[in-house]
């Protein structure tokens, strides 16, 4: 009921003159107000209510755009962090475009922050933050080129001295607009809470009054007549006022929504600029596919102008082979493929795309994001040839090689053909290396690759597998062939002299040969294979093709060797090996003591027990003697030091290979070993064979000299078998020469081994040391060794070998059965 009809029931109740009449109409009065009054009041409060839903939700929005922003800033600077410690390329061009992504989500944050009204304080924050985005956005990009480029440093630099105040700066505007909206969430609720507060009492207050009313009419309305039409007016006053407070308010609604619309003006100019200023190309479709706007990269991009491109179709402007069909209403994924420009030339692009909704939600067209990534299709595919080739000559590489190797046993189990595996390793490449220089060793390898490429087929794969090892594939050729081939590459190889700085060289070449059937199953045994065949080359001469066959004794006894290897490293990390001491004693005439030698003995897998002479050829071929001899010393040492008060007085003799002797560090462990065990150097025999002390004989001196200044004595192993110089055995400060055993064995029945070991017994004596003999297996032997001069003697026929565990000082005056230990 409005103003006007409550004017029209005022009259007819002033004219009233009969108290019935007066009755009734005040009854219908106070009915009807009291039923306005209620549904004034519940608008009221219903309206209250909304608008304070309306101020919430309003907020609630604004303050989840700003919690996007502020999240995709601190991404994108994280993502930052992550790029200066990163080394891998893909892992930097991830990170990069996961920091561009978060930028667009900003951007999209930013837009729907700005579609919201703001007070004006609001306002003041947001253009601050604006300026800070535009001073924080070209530093991140900034940052994200000088990583790509690798200049970290730089980027270090312009993170911590400009990027990381900007980003604080633009954190805290962040919090303010935080604590602003909450201000004004909570204002809103104050005085939503107020008006309610306030609408209920006056509700109560005219209901209250209403009662009232409604009492002095029914005990006074015919003397009270006045009293209703002053009720009347005040009623009619009431919603007046109300009525001019509705005007009032919406007057206020028609200039905030006029002032929104210039805010949105503005919006619109700033994301104009904003589009302008962005580094990726943007361009906006209609319903219809027609271009309706280009930002400036997206004109440098296309070659078109925003003018030009207006209205045009997008397959016109946009032209993408390799890529989707953009279509209106259709999401399509991130994508590349190749744009042709306006001027025909071409880009490798890549584009997402999302679709424009209207209020009715339906498709308004199309966003199209576009980015130049020509450079870094260019640098993925130069990245992809450097991860598969070899950069000094172009080859493939090992990788690679295997890969192709894998892929071809796969067609093997498929079909039947035939193929060769050459494995070429370079003879005197060192030499070349040590002579000239690297720079000279990598002419050569370039120049040789270009001379074996001559005798290879177009179906032919070769590849650097090393530093001076190749691969080559020879496909669906049998094995005379191959083999005649691979003589050829070796044969040109041959006659090939390589010139460098007026010096000249040779240089050869020597092949392992692989057949390749369908019994080959994996690609590292044919790799063993043919180093295995191209070992044996070296072997048996270099400069030669050697064809691998597995019932061939050399490559059995190599496969054989190689076997070893995993077991005695496998010994070792297990320790299972035992030491026995084996007493040597002096013979009739000498004065010298006894002493033992530390015999060294491998536990098998079920505990049996391997003698050296099984397993020392392969530790001494690869390299594996060194680590033996330090476990040697270790454990005899240790178990020395642990028993030195027992045995104070004895020596124990140990052997050493030729491999540690030329090594310093060995000798320094050597020292270090007597220091933490506590064991005595004079306590301590180092035997050394004499091929590997007179081969290292400047070695073996140092180490002799260094350890004898301690108290250690040395015996010469072996003598008599290398047939050494007399003048270097002169020189050597060994305490005793052990004679080799074959000399020992029949001597009763060889005259010359006899006079051989009666020579060397004058030899040595002449020169003050003790001589030893061993393999001495019977009481004949020892006798005639007496008789010869021999000082001491060592064997089955003095005493068998005890392990350490077990051994006793007392041990050399028991009987031995008549037997021999090969040590």
């Amino acid at each position: 009921m409005d103003v006007t009809e409550w004017k029209q029931l005022a009259v007819p109740v002033r004219r009233i003159s009969s108290s019935n009449l007066l009755i009734s109409i005040g009854f219908t009065l106070v009915i009807a107000l009291m039923v306005t009054i209620a549904v004034i009041g519940l608008s009221s409060m219903t309206e209250m209510r909304n608008r304070l839903d309306e101020i919430v939700q309003v907020h609630s929005e604004k303050l989840k755009q700003i919690s996007i922003m502020r999240r995709t800033n601190r991404h994108r600077v994280i993502t930052l962090q992550r790029m200066l410690y990163l080394d891998d390329p893909f892992d930097i061009d991830e990170e990069a475009m996961s920091n561009r992504g978060m930028a667009n989500e900003f951007i999209k944050a930013r837009n729907r922050l700005n579609a919201l009204t703001f007070s004006p304080e609001e306002q003041a924050v947001l253009d601050e933050l604006r300026q800070a985005t535009l001073v924080g956005a070209p530093l991140n990009d900034q940052v994200r080129a000088l990583v790509i480029d690798g200049e970290l440093e730089q980027a270090r630099a312009l993170m911590i001295e400009q990027m990381r105040p900007a980003q604080d700066h633009i954190y805290s505007l962040f919090t303010t607009l935080v604590a602003i909206y909450d201000v004004a969430v909570n204002e809103a609720e104050i005085r939503a809470e107020q008006e309610y507060a306030k609408a209920y009492d006056r509700m109560l207050s005219m209901l209250a009054g209403v009662v009232v009313l409604s009492l002095m009419i029914s005990l006074h309305v015919i003397r009270k007549t006045r009293l209703a039409e002053e009720a009347l007016k005040r009623n009619r006053d009431e919603l007046e006022s109300q009525v001019a407070a509705r005007t009032l308010e919406l007057s206020r609604e028609v200039n905030t929504r006029k002032s929104a619309e210039q805010v949105l003006q503005h919006q619109k100019a700033h994301l104009d600029v904003t589009l302008a200023s962005i580094g990726d190309g943007v361009i906006t479709t209609d319903e219809q596919n027609r271009v309706q706007y280009l930002n400036t990269v997206a004109e440098e991009i296309t070659g078109w102008s925003r003018e030009e491109a207006k209205n045009r179709l997008l397959d016109e402007v946009l032209p993408v082979e390799d890529g989707e069909t953009l279509l209106v209403d259709q999401d399509i994924p991130d994508g590349e493929g190749v744009l042709v420009r306006r001027d025909s030339t071409t880009l490798d692009v890549q584009q997402s795309v999302a679709t424009i909704k209207g209020s009715d939600d339906e498709a308004a067209g199309m966003v199209i994001v576009i980015r130049d990534v020509t450079e870094n299709r260019l640098l993925a595919r130069r990245l992809a040839y450097q991860a598969t080739h070899d950069s000094l000559t172009g080859l493939i590489n090992r990788l690679e090689f295997e890969n192709r190797l894998s892929q071809l046993i796969c067609q093997l189990k498929e079909e039947r053909a035939e193929h060769g595996f050459l494995y070429l390793d370079l003879d005197q490449f060192k030499v070349v290396n040590d002579t000239c220089g690297h720079a000279a060793g990598d002419k050569l390898l370039r120049e040789l690759c270009g001379l074996i490429a001559r005798e290879l087929h177009k179906d032919d794969l070769f590849a650097r597998l090393g530093g001076d090892e190749f691969g080559i594939l020879i496909r669906n050729s049998a094995l005379e062939v191959c083999r005649k081939r691979a003589e050829a590459v070796r044969k040109r190889v041959q006659d090939y002299r390589f010139s460098f700085k007026d010096q000249v060289f040779h240089v050869g070449v020597s092949i392992g040969l692989v057949a390749l059937d369908n019994s080959q199953v994996r690609v590292q045994d044919l790799f063993s294979s043919a180093d295995s065949a191209c070992y044996i080359a070296k072997e048996r001469g270099r400069n030669q093709v050697h064809l691998y066959r597995a019932s061939d004794q050399d490559t059995q006894q190599r496969e054989g060797e190689m076997r070893w290897v995993a077991r005695l490293q496998q010994a070792l990390d297990d320790d299972r090996f035992e030491l026995q001491f084996q007493p040597i004693v002096p013979l009739a005439g000498c004065s010298q003591p006894s002493h033992y030698e530390a015999l060294l003995r491998m536990h098998d897998y079920d505990g049996s027990l391997i003698y050296p002479e099984a397993f020392l050829p392969a530790a001494e071929r690869y390299g594996l003697m060194p680590d033996i001899d330090r476990w040697v010393f270790r454990h005899a040492l240790g178990w020395l030091g642990r028993h030195r008060d027992q045995f104070s007085g004895q020596r124990i003799s140990i052997n050493l290979s030729g491999v540690s002797i030329c090594d310093s560090a060995f000798l320094e462990y050597v020292k270090y070993q007597f220091k933490v065990s506590g064991a005595s150097p004079d306590a301590v025999i180092i035997e050394l064979t004499e091929s590997s002390a007179l081969n290292n004989f400047a070695e073996a001196m140092n180490f002799i000299t260094t350890l004898k200044a301690l108290g250690c004595q040395f015996a010469l192993d072996d003598f008599g078998k290398g047939f050494s110089s007399l003048s270097n055995l002169k020189q050597l400060p060994v305490d005793y020469l052990k004679i080799d055993g074959g000399f020992i064995l029949d001597i009763l029945n060889d005259p010359v081994d006899d006079h051989f070991v009666r020579a060397i017994c004058e030899i040595g004596h002449s020169i003050d040391k003790l001589i030893v003999a061993e393999f001495v297996e019977n009481d004949a032997i020892r006798t005639r060794l007496t008789e010869l001069g021999v000082d001491m003697a060592q064997g089955f026929g003095i005493a068998r070998p005890a392990a350490i565990e077990t051994f006793d000082h007392r041990f050399a005056d028991q009987d031995a059965p008549m037997a021999m230990e090969q040590n």
